[in-house]
């Protein structure tokens, strides 16, 4: 939970600056190879808390990247007039996933064990790279109005558009609350 807070904002900023099916992409790979490496330690029969914590917080850090990616490549890829349609059935889709998984991973666990389930978490999220990856987003979807990386112009490197994004956040009292609410019900939410 903590890489996830901590890097979102982080991972705002490299959704506008790159190509956010690129960083969808990458974000799964990182969880399949995450997941795989927790299910190798358990199978191993030599395995540490600490470990699995490390290997938790790696995939919560890539889905600090995934989500705000995810978000903007709906503008990339959705009509305008089927926006709300694409939101609204994205968003039941990961609700109805955030209660069902908890019920369902347990009966895995239980059926065939954690290393298999975790096996099964890697295989999903490689499938799911693979999909992705399919997904034909043209170069200039891409934001051009924010400099690269390489071209150093004040105030547009990481930091900077990072700060900007927060004075925009805290200008607008509503969003502000609306971020805070976020990140208490969002913590609460993935602590269990």
């Amino acid at each position: 939970v903590l890489p996830q807070i901590v890097l979102l904002p982080v991972g705002g900023v490299i959704a506008d600056r790159y190509r956010r099916v690129r960083v969808m992409v990458w974000s799964n790979v990182v969880c399949a190879l995450a997941e795989t490496a927790a299910a190798c330690l358990i199978w191993s029969g030599v395995v540490h808390t600490w470990q699995l914590a490390v290997t938790s917080g790696v995939c919560g850090a890539a889905g600090a990247f995934f989500a705000p990616a995810a978000d903007g490549a709906v503008v990339q890829v959705v009509p305008a007039e089927q926006r709300r349609t694409a939101n609204a059935l994205l968003k039941f889709g990961q609700n109805v996933g955030k209660m069902a998984s908890p019920a369902l991973g347990g009966v895995l666990i239980a059926a065939a064990g954690p290393a298999l389930a975790l096996v099964w978490d890697a295989v999903t999220f490689a499938v799911s790279a693979v999909l992705f990856a399919r997904i034909n987003v043209d170069r200039a979807a891409v934001r051009p109005d924010v400099a690269s990386p390489r071209q150093g112009r004040p105030g547009t490197g990481l930091r900077g558009e990072m700060g900007r994004g927060w004075q925009e956040v805290w200008q607008r009292r509503w969003l502000a609350v609306m971020v805070c609410q976020a990140a208490v019900t969002g913590s609460a939410w993935l602590a269990g």
